[in-house]
């Protein structure tokens, strides 16, 4: 797999972008139009405090409520207290294994998209993360615009499966795209 390489586990394209507007007359109450996302809650689960931090401003700069969880057990804990929108992942937490941690966290929420963002990508861990349900897998280092886009699609996804009233895999064989096919699209590539 390559650097900053994405491998989608749920097919929906879903744009979810709401545009900022200009406010007030004066030169101090005037905002520049932004794009930012819906205000949605991310739980950000990695150890690496310099990637925390990276990923909490990037997010919030999106307008993303963002919490970060440096362990697993931290990740849990919060993760019965608030609902959130998504959540992404490293799979090499100090203190349990990120599989683990997919697992329990699909267990209090299985609507929860959960994007895996990892360094690891040997395939019994990565094919184990897409196997767990994961809404995608991301390599680091990762590219900004690839995990806006899947965290856009994985929030979308999750407010469409509940406006249906469906669970993820039901949703799956309603939308019947294929992730594999979906991952040829945002690659670039005609369908295999």
């Amino acid at each position: 797999m390559r650097e900053g390489s994405v491998v989608p586990a749920h097919g929906c394209v879903v744009k979810n972008v709401v545009a900022g507007k200009t406010v007030g007359n004066s030169s101090e109450d005037r905002m520049q139009d932004v794009s930012v996302a819906t205000k949605a809650d991310i739980l950000v689960v990695d150890d690496d405090p310099d990637i925390s931090q990276a990923l909490l401003d990037f997010l919030e700069h999106d307008g993303y409520r963002v919490d970060v969880a440096a362990t697993g057990l931290e990740a849990l804990t919060r993760s019965k207290q608030l609902p959130y929108s998504a959540v992404i992942l490293d799979l090499g937490l100090p203190d349990v294994d990120g599989l683990v941690v997919l697992s329990k966290l699909q267990e209090y929420d299985p609507q929860l998209p959960i994007i895996i963002l990892t360094a690891f990508t040997a395939p019994e861990r990565t094919a184990g993360a897409v196997g767990h349900g994961a809404f995608a897998l991301l390599t680091k280092p990762y590219n900004r615009e690839q995990l806006r886009g899947t965290l856009r699609r994985a929030i979308g996804v999750k407010a469409h499966r509940a406006k249906l009233g469906v669970s993820a895999k039901e949703y799956g064989k309603l939308v019947g795209v294929s992730a594999l096919t979906v991952y040829h699209w945002e690659q670039g590539k005609s369908r295999p």
